[in-house]
């Protein structure tokens, strides 16, 4: 008898396993995004003041219309050349109306705009255009760049604060 019942509970355990061994139920699906980036370097500050000095308005003339460059840089860190080995800077903003390439000014200050350039050489970078292309070092990068006044040829300049803004975008390459 005792054997007979052991048979009949092993059999109700294999019957109930392959059972629920075969129940399926109603499912969904499941998607995945993400973004792999190559940046090869993290951004120290994403945002930069640069405080012009006072400029007198015969400087500019006795100048040629153009003031003293201001430095300021664009600190990246833990860069890795591995994988991109330079970078490209495009400074975005409000192009000047009667100076192409230069960023307009805003405030009581008139007929002025200011003019970006590569700090490494001094050329000229156009507002709205890619800079020249810089090398990256592993580790920390200092990015150099100036920013000097230029006075318009006509409405004569005016005296006054001004302020500007321009956003940068890094082009790895």
């Amino acid at each position: 008898m005792r054997i007979a019942y052991a048979w009949l509970m092993i059999g109700v355990l294999t019957c109930c396993t392959a059972a629920r061994a075969e129940i399926e139920s109603v499912g969904g699906d499941v998607s995945f995004r993400g973004r792999l980036v190559a940046q090869p370097c993290g951004i120290v500050t994403d945002s930069i003041e640069v405080e012009m000095p006072p400029l007198n308005a015969r400087e500019l003339e006795q100048n040629g219309g153009k003031g003293p460059p201001k430095a300021f840089n664009i600190e990246l860190t833990q860069c890795s050349t591995s994988v991109l080995s330079s970078v490209v800077v495009l400074f975005e903003g409000k192009q000047d109306a009667v100076l192409s390439g230069r960023l307009e000014t805003r405030g009581k200050a008139k007929g002025i705009a200011l003019r970006l350039l590569n700090g490494k050489d001094g050329s000229a970078i156009d507002i709205n255009q890619p800079a020249k292309a810089l090398d990256l070092q592993t580790g920390d990068n200092l990015l150099p760049f100036a920013v000097h006044v230029e006075a318009q040829k006509n409405p004569p300049v005016e005296g006054g604060d001004f302020m500007a803004n321009a956003s940068f975008k890094l082009i790895y390459q």
